[in-house]
């Protein structure tokens, strides 16, 4: 199965809500997953070559 694309402007604004409302302590990975449409591999796993492109955004 291929892949599903997420946008860079929609991960951050689901991000952004959650860090928002619960605070970067309070938020949970379901949480960040859910709202960006990330799977929670993605958070653990692939962090670091996520953030790289985080990094870019901010």
């Amino acid at each position: 199965m291929r892949p599903q694309k997420v946008l860079d402007k929609e991960i951050l604004n689901g991000l952004t809500k959650i860090f928002r409302s619960r605070g970067y302590e309070g938020a949970s990975l379901k949480e960040l997953s859910d709202a960006t449409g990330l799977k929670k591999q993605v958070f653990t796993i692939g962090f670091l070559t996520v953030n790289k492109r985080w990094q870019t955004l901010f």
